[in-house]
């Protein structure tokens, strides 16, 4: 099967049903909704009936990159943002509930530091170079939302990589330097500029982009809508957003 799109310009792009799919997830590794967005994500890509091969790119995006390197405490953090944690106790059994309607683990009463998370996309940016990311991101989110580990704390960081596969000298070089931190903070900015400023943020075929937390089906049409559909003209693509 051949498809004739349009690119974000003019030109003409060919595309076959055997063409990897391209994603781009924006997302925040103690963020519970880029958790819940990416399972889902990966679910979707799953259930595709086309068995489209699909390459995932992780973009990285911090929600709180004031937070200290070390973390903050988890009550603090609630209270500073909500008032107390019994305001937001409702909004974490509502969590709790949907993660586990996708097969998530969240368990609150765990966590008691949240992480500056600029060390971890570091990490997610060198797995990516190696083609582990995908299996280290969730591997990251279920260290954060099942077990309470702080994943701002590099000795922690270290044995995650490991346990996923990463090369443990280019592993602890980039957390004894600065390598990827620009590069992290740049694609924040990016993000920004574009006008997204929250996550999880979703763009298929680098046509066809969803916002905010969306269940399985929802992502499964827009999937199809990448590969399958035709670009409309300049003036109808905000339908598409």
């Amino acid at each position: 099967m051949e498809i004739r799109l349009r690119n974000s310009l003019t030109n003409a792009v060919e595309l076959t049903a055997t063409d990897a799919l391209h994603v781009e997830f924006a997302g925040d590794l103690a963020c519970p909704f880029s958790y819940l967005g990416f399972t889902r994500l990966r679910q979707a890509l799953a259930q595709l009936e086309t068995g489209q091969p699909h390459v995932i790119r992780w973009l990285p995006f911090q929600l709180h990159s004031d937070i200290p390197h070390w973390g903050i405490d988890f009550d603090s953090f609630l209270t500073r943002r909500f008032g107390s944690r019994d305001q937001v106790e409702p909004a974490l059994a509502q969590i709790t509930e949907l993660g586990r309607e996708s097969g998530i683990t969240f368990d609150f009463a765990r966590i008691s530091q949240v992480p500056n998370t600029l060390d971890a996309h570091r990490l997610v940016l060198l797995a990516q170079d190696q083609g582990k990311h995908v299996d280290f991101i969730d591997r990251l989110y279920r260290a954060v939302f099942a077990q309470g580990l702080n994943i701002g704390d590099r000795e922690t960081l270290t044995g995650l990589a490991a346990s996923s596969g990463l090369d443990f000298a280019r592993t602890d070089a980039l957390l004894r330097g600065d390598a990827n931190n620009m590069t992290v903070q740049a694609m924040d900015t990016n993000h920004r500029l574009q006008g997204v400023l929250s996550v999880p943020h979703y763009v298929f075929n680098a046509r066809v982009a969803v916002a905010g937390v969306q269940d399985t089906d929802t992502l499964i049409t827009a999937l199809d809508y990448a590969l399958f559909q035709p670009m409309p003209e300049i003036g109808d693509r905000a339908n598409l957003h």
